[in-house]
């Protein structure tokens, strides 16, 4: 079972210490029955170069004694890490299709605390086509792809996965009343997650408008960021829990790119 679960790792060069950064991509790919691995879509779009991605598409799609694994490779100053899934049967040509939803991070990052969404994304991506045909049926390409953007959105934006993700939601195999989001913060390693106390002070150091925040809960929360007001402070003026409050400014220090600093409020006097 634990080497089931150990991740393999495929380094093309030094890619040097790790650090936990934010999700860059996700790239959709393939095997093709007549072209071989291929990419079909990226989110955003032309991040990973047609080059890069002709030069990894035999790792991008492994073989079939890797499917079903966490693999991660390392090349170009990116890391790229899935979860490659094979199924047989008798409708597809071949009597196989072949897929894997790539995550596409920084080289130097902590993959760790994405491997759990990227093993259910993989999960997810495999009963809607093993139900449905969904990933095979070319009609529904451009679906999948609204399904991809909208995965790496919630990741980056909100902190968390689950199906449907936010801006789809005409998936019919995915009831409405599903279970909890994986949320991003509650996989991170105990060390990489700042700590937040209820006497410091958020102190914007970035526009508002830099970020965009689809919850609605946490933009009432930033709408409490004076400059002044500590995190117990804004908890009842927002009403709402300390706990939840800490968690959510903890989540924004998080953010690839530094929008919020913590002032101590006995400094900030």
């Amino acid at each position: 079972q634990e080497q089931e679960n150990r991740m393999a790792e495929l380094s093309l060069y030094n890619a040097g210490p790790s650090t936990t950064a934010w999700l860059r991509c996700i790239l959709y790919c393939e095997f093709d029955p007549h072209r071989g691995p291929r990419p079909v879509f990226q989110a955003p779009e032309n991040l990973v170069s047609a080059d890069t991605c002709d030069y990894l598409s035999d790792h991008l799609i492994a073989s079939s004694e890797l499917c079903g694994h966490l693999i991660s490779v390392t090349a170009f100053g990116l890391r790229f890490v899935g979860h490659p899934e094979h199924i047989r049967d008798e409708h597809y040509e071949r009597n196989q299709f072949m897929f894997n939803v790539c995550f596409v991070f920084d080289a130097t990052t902590d993959v760790s605390a994405y491997q759990p969404i990227v093993k259910q994304v993989a999960s997810d991506f495999r009963l809607m086509e093993t139900q449905h045909r969904f990933l095979s049926s070319q009609s529904n390409h451009e679906q999948t792809q609204a399904i991809i953007q909208g995965i790496i959105h919630d990741i980056n934006t909100l902190g968390q996965f689950s199906m449907p993700p936010t801006g789809v939601s005409d998936i019919p195999y995915f009831p409405k009343n599903n279970p909890e989001p994986i949320r991003l913060q509650q996989c991170l390693p105990r060390a990489s997650i700042p700590e937040v106390r209820p006497h410091e002070v958020p102190v914007w150091v970035a526009s508002k408008d830099s970020i965009k925040l689809a919850d609605p809960l946490l933009l009432k929360l930033v709408s409490f960021f004076d400059g002044v007001s500590d995190i117990m402070t804004i908890s009842i003026k927002s009403e709402m829990e300390l706990e939840f409050v800490l968690a959510k400014v903890s989540w924004l220090l998080q953010r690839e790119m530094e929008v919020v600093r913590m002032i101590d409020k006995i400094r900030l006097k």
